[in-house]
């Protein structure tokens, strides 16, 4: 895969202009075992994360409905952009 550097200025641009889906969770105690809280919330789509995330479908490859794997290029230039390394 070839990346452009006008390719990440966009979307480090959208990026940070994007809205981020949040969930909140309602805080229980004693805390719940973990496979409690993974089953009490239906998951999100890895296209509509993706699409959050502005990331084009040749920048990851699914793997079912909720998983993906992402380019380690893309995602550790994506971390550089964004400020997180």
């Amino acid at each position: 895969m070839e990346f452009l550097a006008s390719e990440f200025t966009v979307l480090k641009q959208k990026t940070m202009s994007a809205s981020k889906t949040l969930r909140k969770l309602a805080v229980v105690s004693p805390v719940p075992a973990d496979i409690d809280i993974a089953n009490s919330v239906e998951p999100f789509h890895i296209s509509e994360i993706a699409k959050e995330l502005n990331l084009s479908p040749k920048h990851y490859d699914l793997y079912g409905k909720y998983k993906a794997k992402v380019s380690s290029f893309f995602f550790f230039f994506y971390l550089l952009v964004m400020g997180f390394m």
